[in-house]
């Protein structure tokens, strides 16, 4: 049984009844129009001041985690882990003392929310923090991206009509 084009592109507009037509085996996309998804997101700045206080670091963090949450969402991406990494700055004179450190969560399910990123980023941050360390730079990296999928959504609405 085949739905009315028609009537699927009023409901579903045009991109219902692309996927339609994929699913009939007609190919509505050019291989030039797919483009690859990233593969990671990477936010990181050096301090323009010494850090000490995991406070100032997790609201860096926390930031960082901020800016990439809205990559993945403006790409339509979810990660599935994330890593957070601190470090001293290797060039200093005055502090001689070096610490280089990251920690990575692998999340159960792949997500672009702002807040559990954030919750996950911090519990990360707090297993590598030290005390006592002039920190010159934090950042995060989000990796295992895929594209949010709403085919499904979209069959399941055509299902009801």
């Amino acid at each position: 049984m085949t739905a009315n084009p028609y009537l699927i592109q009023k409901n579903l507009s045009i991109v219902g009844r692309r996927i339609q037509e994929e699913l009939q085996g007609i190919s509505c996309l050019q291989l030039q129009q797919i483009q690859a998804a990233q593969k990671q997101i990477i936010s990181s700045r050096s301090f323009d001041q010494y850090v000490t206080s995991l406070e100032r670091l997790q609201e860096s963090v926390a930031l960082h985690i901020s800016e990439a949450a809205i990559k993945l969402r403006q790409q339509n991406l979810a990660a599935g882990s994330l890593t957070v990494f601190i470090q001293t700055n290797p060039h200093s004179r005055v502090h001689t003392q070096q610490y280089f450190n990251s920690a990575s969560v692998q999340m159960l399910t792949r997500t672009s929310h702002t807040g559990k990123l954030i919750h996950f980023a911090l519990q990360a941050l707090n297993q590598i923090f030290k005390k006592d360390y002039h920190y010159k730079k934090a950042g995060i990296m989000l990796a295992w991206l895929v594209v949010i999928c709403t085919v499904l959504v979209l069959i399941y609405a055509w299902t009801l009509s």
